[in-house]
């Protein structure tokens, strides 16, 4: 890896810890239901690679999953791999902004702001059937509770 991937890599340590959460998701009405969980970033033991896992309720169902976030070195940008126990796998683009973070999937977008001391994050993620029309699927607020 060279010095400027690892520079990119390095960006990602904002993420590493334990961070509980707690929001809405929209996708099965308008008022939404609650969620509540955990989300753990580490790093991959000798990589620049971070390890993420989630256990979150929406309501009283649970919903869990892991994923692995790092460089794609033929784009030079992030990428993010994830699958959760309801059978979900997706691939991600991370983008870096000095404002947020952007998440762009398929048919899924996020966009991540962390406070200033990146002990807090707000996430709010959206949907699409079309490319065009966008709908709020779920909003997380995370507070982080333990550097790893």
């Amino acid at each position: 890896m060279d010095s400027s991937s690892e520079k990119k890599a390095e960006k990602l340590a904002i993420f590493v810890g334990s961070w509980q959460v707690t929001g809405r998701d929209y996708t099965t009405s308008q008022e939404g239901s609650e969620i509540s969980g955990e989300e753990v970033y580490e790093w991959l033991p000798g990589s620049p690679l971070l390890v993420n896992n989630w256990c979150r309720y929406v309501g009283e169902a649970r919903r869990s999953g892991m994923g692995l976030i790092g460089i794609d070195f033929s784009h030079h940008a992030f990428s993010s791999q994830n699958i959760e126990n309801v059978a979900y796998t997706r691939t991600y683009k991370i983008e870096p902004n000095p404002d947020n973070w952007v998440i762009l999937g398929d048919t899924e977008r996020a966009f991540i702001e962390f406070n200033e001391n990146g002990t807090q994050f707000i996430q709010k993620w959206e949907c699409t059937s079309d490319g065009l029309n966008w709908t709020t699927m779920w909003q997380l607020e995370g507070t982080k509770v333990k550097s790893v």
